[in-house]
């Protein structure tokens, strides 16, 4: 074994300890019980649900107006990938999904307030790797696809997510696209708030399963 793998291995195993430590301190036995019992369940299989939304491209486009003073770096895919790494928040970044949106030429467009990152946006074309499905979903030409909306706490309720959004929307049109789908589950009432803002449509309610390494849908999304 190589010395970066054995370091890599160290370091895996060590976030996993303090992960176990810290989960027991913060919330007791019970939940790091519960916490052990859901990620073995999760290895043999998993489930999740989200509700599917669409906007066509040639509908008409909302002005928003953020609350502050910020701008939009549209070409930010390293400066974004970079910023991600160091979010507190640890599932905003997923190595494979970063290997797929270089590999396809995805967009990941920042926010900027101040001179610093304060938020992103995650959209693909073609094949994109949706963390919540495990797995490589491929489009239809012409149909973009936003996996993910973030900006940090602090921001949050400025109008910041529907400005960036509107923005990117903005440009997938001029580059010929017809129409961007998203899916956002049911208790994430802020993200649906943002996506409804700007003219996104809700079309259906898909769930997810995966037995050992089987996928299933309850309805395709690519064929939505």
């Amino acid at each position: 074994m190589k010395p970066l793998k054995k370091q890599k291995n160290k370091n895996f195993l060590s976030e996993i300890v303090q992960k176990i430590k810290r989960i027991y301190f913060e919330k007791g036995f019970y939940s790091l019980l519960f916490h052990i019992i859901k990620k073995t369940i999760q290895i043999f299989g998993d489930t999740n649900s989200a509700i599917w939304y669409i906007k066509e491209l040639n509908d008409k486009f909302y002005k928003i107006n953020p609350k502050i003073n910020v701008e939009v770096n549209l070409n930010s895919f390293e400066n974004t990938v970079m910023w991600l790494k160091e979010c507190t928040d640890k599932w905003v970044y997923n190595e494979k999904e970063v290997e797929i949106a270089k590999k396809e030429n995805h967009y990941f467009p920042s926010v900027i307030y101040k001179g610093r990152i304060i938020g992103c946006l995650k959209v693909g074309f073609n094949n994109v790797y949706i963390q919540d499905y495990q797995k490589v979903i491929k489009f239809p030409k012409n149909t973009a696809f936003i996996y993910d909306t973030y900006v940090l706490p602090e921001f949050r309720g400025l109008s910041i997510a529907p400005f960036l959004i509107n923005e990117v929307c903005k440009l997938l049109k001029h580059k010929g696209y017809k129409k961007i789908m998203c899916h956002i589950p049911s208790r994430n009432t802020s993200s649906k708030r943002a996506y409804l803002k700007v003219g996104f449509k809700p079309i259906k309610c898909i769930r997810w399963v995966r037995i050992l390494n089987f996928h299933f849908f309850s309805t395709n999304p690519t064929t939505l």
